[in-house]
């Protein structure tokens, strides 16, 4: 594996640790305080969306911000978020302890992630993702 995939898959990981941090810990409270886990895995995963997006896009796979980006990854999250919560919903009806339900559809949902962002979510025009250790200066349009 060359040093600049290794470092967007090392990247990749650190990003998907801090907003599984924000979505677990969401869930984790909100459970605690009674809400029905698929609810409580619904709002943990949407929480985590601003800082899944930013370190992704900036971070891992180190390209300007485009309205087609976001768009692709709105998308994805709406994928996601079904999943997750079917996965958490599905795991629990049969039986499986709500958090070991969560960290499944987890880990599931960060490996899809990772190859639907590095094919569809973050190409750029010349159908790439940044290859290189220089990142792209963010822009906002």
């Amino acid at each position: 594996m060359s040093p600049s995939r290794t470092r967007r898959l090392a990247t990749f990981i650190v990003v998907g640790v801090a907003s599984a941090s924000v979505d677990a810990g969401f869930f984790s409270l909100l459970y605690a305080l009674g809400v029905v886990a698929p609810v409580a895995s619904a709002v943990g995963f949407l929480s985590a969306f601003a800082v899944n997006y930013s370190g992704n896009r900036a971070l891992v796979f180190r390209v300007a911000h485009h309205r087609r980006m976001l768009v692709r990854y709105v998308a994805l999250v709406a994928l996601n978020f079904v999943l997750s919560t079917s996965i958490v919903a599905g795991l629990v009806a049969v039986g499986l302890e709500a958090h070991i339900a969560k960290l499944t559809s987890m880990v599931v949902i960060a490996l899809l992630n990772y190859w639907l962002m590095s094919r569809w979510v973050f190409r750029g025009e010349g159908g790439t993702t940044s290859q290189d250790d220089e990142a792209v200066s963010p822009t906002t349009d």
